[in-house]
C-alpha cells in the first residue's frame, strides 16, 4: 500500500496501534478533505446547544437577508437543517462547477446566486458550497471566525490546537474542504462521536500501547489485527468493536 502513510486502530478508547510509514511521523497534518463538513456540522450543533443558532429548522435567510430580493422566492424558505444535509435545491458548486466557485470573488453570494436545480428539503445535491455557508452564518453568530470558534469548543477540550486552513476572500474559514489534522486528531473527534460528546484527551489513546507499535515497528500486521480483534469474538463485544483508520493522501 504505497499510499498508506498512518494506520491507528482503536478499540473502545483504547489505540491498539498506531504505524507511520517512513518519512512520516504522528504531528505530520493531514489535509481531510471533505471529511472537513463533518466538523462543520459538529460546530453547528454546538452552536445550536448554545443557543447562538435557534434551531436546525430556523430559515438561511434570517442570516442571508439578501435572499428576500432573490427573484425566487423559494430559497427564502431554505433552513439549516437542508444546508446540513445538502437538500437545500441549490445547483451544485462541486464537481464541474467548484473551480468557477472557488475562483469566484465572493463564495457566499456565489453559493446563494445559484439556481434551484430541485424543491427545497427534497433531492440531496452534494455541494461544498452548501457547507461553506453554513462555516458563513457560524463566523455570523460567534462574531469570530470559524476556526477560532472551532478552537475554543471543540479542539481545546480535546486538547490539541487546531491548524489553521484556508479562508474565501472575505476572510471566512473554509467550509467544506482543507481542513488539517493529525491522524490523532481524527482518532480524538471520532471518539468524541463514539463516546456521545464525553470529552477524552488525545493523549489518554495512547495507554497500553505495545512498545514495538509506539516506536513505529510495524511488524505482522494482520496477525495483530487478528489477535486484537479475537478479543471481540462475541456478538456484544463485535457490535462495540472500534476500528479506526486513516488512510492519507499526499
Amino acid at each position: 500500500l504505497p499510499g498508506l502513510h498512518s494506520l491507528l486502530v482503536s478499540r473502545r478508547g483504547e489505540l491498539l496501534l498506531e504505524y507511520y510509514a517512513p518519512n512520516q511521523s504522528r504531528t505530520r497534518l493531514a489535509n481531510i478533505k471533505s471529511a472537513s463538513k463533518s466538523i462543520i456540522a459538529m460546530l453547528v450543533g454546538i452552536a445550536i446547544d448554545r443557543q447562538l443558532i435557534k434551531s436546525v429548522d430556523e430559515p438561511i435567510v434570517t442570516y442571508f437577508p439578501e435572499l428576500k430580493q432573490d427573484p425566487e422566492p423559494r430559497k427564502q424558505t431554505i433552513t439549516i437543517e437542508q444546508l446540513l444535509t445538502m437538500r437545500s435545491g441549490l445547483e451544485t458548486t462541486s464537481g464541474e462547477n467548484y473551480g468557477a466557485w472557488t475562483h469566484s470573488r465572493n463564495w457566499v453570494r456565489y453559493a446563494l446566486t445559484r439556481p434551484l436545480v430541485s424543491a427545497p428539503g427534497t433531492d440531496m445535491e452534494y455541494s461544498t458550497g452548501t457547507s461553506h455557508l453554513l462555516s458563513a452564518i457560524l463566523t455570523r453568530v460567534t462574531k469570530t471566525s470559524t476556526h477560532a470558534f472551532a478552537q475554543r469548543v471543540l479542539a481545546g477540550p480535546l486538547g490539541f490546537t487546531l491548524a489553521r486552513w484556508p479562508r474565501d476572500p472575505q476572510g471566512i474559514d473554509f467550509g467544506g474542504n482543507e481542513m488539517l489534522m493529525t491522524p490523532r486528531q481524527m482518532l480524538a473527534i471520532g471518539e468524541l462521536w463514539r463516546n456521545r460528546g464525553e470529552v477524552r484527551r488525545w493523549w489518554d489513546f495512547a495507554r497500553r500501547l505495545p512498545d514495538r507499535l509506539r516506536e513505529g515497528q510495524w511488524g505482522d500486521l494482520r496477525d495483530e489485527l487478528r489477535l486484537r480483534l479475537r478479543l471481540a469474538a462475541d456478538d456484544e463485544l463485535r457490535r462495540d468493536a472500534s476500528i479506526g483508520v486513516e488512510l492519507v493522501d499526499g
